[in-house]
C-alpha cells in the first residue's frame, strides 16, 4: 500500500483570504505523470471521482490520484459528465512512486 500522500506537504496561505490549507497535492502537473501504460476510460454516466477511483484503482481514497493525474480542481460534491475521458494509472504503487520520484522523495 502507499505511504499517505500527506507525508512531506507543507501548508499554502491563500492570498486574499489569508487563511491556510494543507498542501495536498505535489506542484507537478498531469501530463508529467502519463505512461503508455495508463488505462484510458471515456465515461458512459456522470460519476464521482470517489466512485470512479473504488471501481478502477481499487479504493474511493485514491480519487487524488485521479485528479492529479488529470489536473482536476476542487472535484468534490460534483460529478464527472457522460462522455468526459479519464487517464488511470496502471498500477497505483507504481504512479505513487513515479510521485516521489519527480519530487525526489
Amino acid at each position: 500500500m502507499p505511504i499517505s500522500r500527506y507525508q512531506n506537504f507543507g501548508t499554502v496561505r491563500d492570498a486574499k483570504t489569508g487563511q491556510q490549507r494543507l498542501e495536498t497535492f505535489p506542484g507537478i502537473q498531469g501530463r508529467l505523470l502519463q505512461r503508455p501504460s495508463d488505462i484510458i476510460v471515456t465515461l458512459s454516466d456522470a460519476q464521482r471521482i470517489d466512485v470512479l477511483a473504488a471501481d478502477h484503482l481499487g479504493s474511493g481514497q485514491y480519487w487524488w490520484i485521479i485528479c492529479l493525474l488529470n489536473d482536476m480542481v476542487f472535484p468534490f460534491g460534483k460529478s464527472v459528465a457522460a462522455g468526459t475521458t479519464i487517464r488511470l494509472p496502471n498500477s497505483v504503487d507504481s504512479f505513487v512512486a513515479l510521485i516521489q520520484a519527480k519530487l525526489g522523495n
